[in-house]
């Protein structure tokens, strides 16, 4: 699954989208409340309040998050040949000040838990809602990337730098705000 979140004047235009590859464009709808080692990552949020929750403290901005689990198969059968495989949480943030405490955890080998909130618009009312929690345990940074845009192509001159986080979990917990349904994977449970 691929969330791009887009601001005015801001990131909202992927290099997969210009690849041809669908995405959906939303106003910026996620935000991440995160844990290094136990101590909260404070990110720089522009809004204090978005869908009556509050994201002023202890809250990045996020632009894009992709995330998912596969199975192997056999092309040929259609068969499963795997076992799952989770996918490592990735997600795009502005540069702020966890970027240090991001390239820190990654080198010290750190633990990263807490919750991506991801907001949508109410089709009854036009409100804000929060509307989808991914929760992770046992995390731990594989990859962090930074990205300053073009300032030569005019397509991309308007963007802000931003980092690309990639962690790996142990647990991740799947939670639909609106419909109440939970679902946590375990990776020490074999299936």
């Amino acid at each position: 699954m691929v969330i791009v979140c887009a601001r005015r004047g801001g990131h909202g235009v992927s290099p997969a989208q210009k690849q041809g590859r669908r995405r959906n464009i939303m106003a910026l709808n996620a935000y991440a409340a995160l844990t290094w080692n136990g101590t909260a990552l404070d990110g720089d949020s522009t809004m204090s309040e978005i869908g009556g929750v509050d994201v002023s403290a202890d809250h990045i901005e996020v632009y894009q998050l992709n995330w998912g689990t596969v199975i192997g198969h056999e092309r040929q059968a259609s068969l499963s040949a795997a076992h799952r495989t989770a996918e490592p949480l990735v997600f795009e943030q502005r540069l702020d000040g966890t970027v240090p405490q991001w390239h820190q955890a990654l080198t010290e080998n750190a633990t990263i838990a807490g919750t991506f909130k991801i907001f949508d618009t109410n089709p009854e009312d036009g409100a804000t809602r929060e509307r989808f929690n991914i929760t992770i345990e046992g995390g731990r940074v594989v990859s962090v990337q930074g990205e300053s845009p073009d300032a030569f192509d005019a397509d991309q001159s308007n963007k802000p730098c931003y980092v690309r986080v990639k962690v790996t979990y142990h647990t991740i917990t799947y939670e639909d705000m609106v419909l109440s349904k939970v679902y946590t994977d375990n990776w020490s449970q074999s299936r």
